[in-house]
Formats: C-alpha cells, structure tokens, sequence
C-alpha cells in the first residue's frame, strides 16, 4: 500500500468515532513501523475496528441549539455629535443611518462554549469533502481536530467583523504553536451539522454581506483546529 493512500486509511478511522490522544499516539507509532493496517500489531488493530463503533455511543445528534457566546462591545461614537449617533447605544445598530461613522468595537468573546459532544468537535476528515481548507505554507493535512475551548460561537445575523478580530487577537498563545488552523464552521444546529470552513479570512474582510448571505439562519464557529495526521 503506498504511504499516502495507508495515511489516509487510518484517517478516515480515526475520523469515523472518538479516540484519546493515548490511543493516536499509539496508532501513529504503529504507522511508522508498517506499511499497511494489515501489517500493524494486533492490538492496533482491534482499536482501529473499534473506533468506528464508538461513534453511536458518543456522537448522539444533538437535539438543541448551540449556545451562543457572551460578548462586551462599545460604540464608538463619530465625533461630529450626530443627535441619532448620541442616542444610540445599542452596538447592533451601527450604524444607524447612511453615511453614518460610528463604529463598533468588540472588547471580549467568550470562547469554551461549545457542547464537548458536538460532531463538530469530533476529528473531521478534509478527505472526504467535508471541509474547504487553504494552506498557507505546508500541506493540506488528511484530517484535523477543532479545540472545543477555542471556540466561540455567534448568530449568524449578530456576528461582526470586530468579533473575529477580537477572537484572533484571544487567541494568540494558540496561533504560536505549529499545525494550527483558523477554522470557520456553518452549523446547522440539526443532527446532520455540517462542518463548511470559510476558504479565507479575507473573504470577510472583503465582503461581509456575501457571508452573511451563505450563513443566514444559522450559527458561526470561530475555533483553532490542529492536524490529528
């Protein structure tokens, strides 16, 4: 079996059902001493038939929406005293009129807020089409894992860019170590969520309204993934 197709074998297991990071170490090591699943330890093998199954018992659907996270926000008031702008102290109507030059600016995200038995925190293959993912530098990975405590998650018809320029400033310490992905995810908030990750961040820069528009009805994800393989 060559290598690349044997790597994405085992991830597509590994992506099937839960398993501990004890558990990928030890099937990571095997890899390096096999070149196919036939050809790995006994034991490895077993935990590779059983993960598949796990799935049942640990990704129940969901049957209720997504928290949203916490925010703080402030409004930035235009210096020129507009009498509709000094009224205003809802940072969800900004702005409040054409031409208006307020603006909005996101203090906090409360991150963490995830349901730790989502499927969307589950590991997630790239392989099989369920995820847009663009690599800057290195190689697109076979799978990736979302960190449930870097997530925050927002309304589809709330979120502002601030927020995600508040969240990325959050999570610095993340963006420091290596493998790690900005992920954007869609859920549905159904039994069949699917993970959609926007291709770059700056499509959100460049035009909000299109991603408002792919989003509506839903629920946003901002989290940091890391390459499981």
């Amino acid at each position: 079996m060559e290598p690349e197709e044997f790597s994405r074998a085992v991830g597509k297991i590994l992506g099937s059902g839960p398993a501990t990071m004890d558990e990928r170490d030890a099937i990571n090591n095997a890899m390096g001493q096999a070149d196919s699943i036939e050809e790995m330890p006994e034991d490895i093998q077993r935990l590779l038939a059983e993960i598949p199954a796990r799935a049942n018992r640990y990704y129940a659907p969901e049957s209720r929406a997504s928290r949203v996270s916490k925010m703080e926000r402030e409004i930035i008031k235009d210096s020129d005293k507009c009498p509709q702008c000094v009224a205003n102290n809802d940072p969800r109507k900004v702005p409040v009129h054409p031409n208006c030059h307020c603006d909005v600016v996101t203090r906090s995200v409360e991150t963490g807020v995830a349901d730790p038995g989502s499927p969307l925190l589950g590991v997630i293959n790239t392989i099989d089409g369920l995820m847009e993912i663009e690599v800057v530098n290195g190689e697109v990975p076979t799978a990736i894992q979302m960190n449930g405590e870097t997530v925050a998650i927002f309304d589809a018809d709330d979120v502002r860019f601030a927020d995600l320029a508040r969240w990325l400033e959050q999570m610095g310490p993340y963006l420091e170590a290596t493998d790690q992905y900005v992920s954007i995810v869609v859920d549905d908030d159904t039994e069949e969520a699917i993970a959609q990750v926007s291709e770059t961040l700056e499509i959100i820069a460049q035009d909000p309204e299109l991603l408002a528009e792919a989003i509506r009805n839903k629920k946003l994800w901002f989290g940091i993934a890391q390459a499981v393989i």
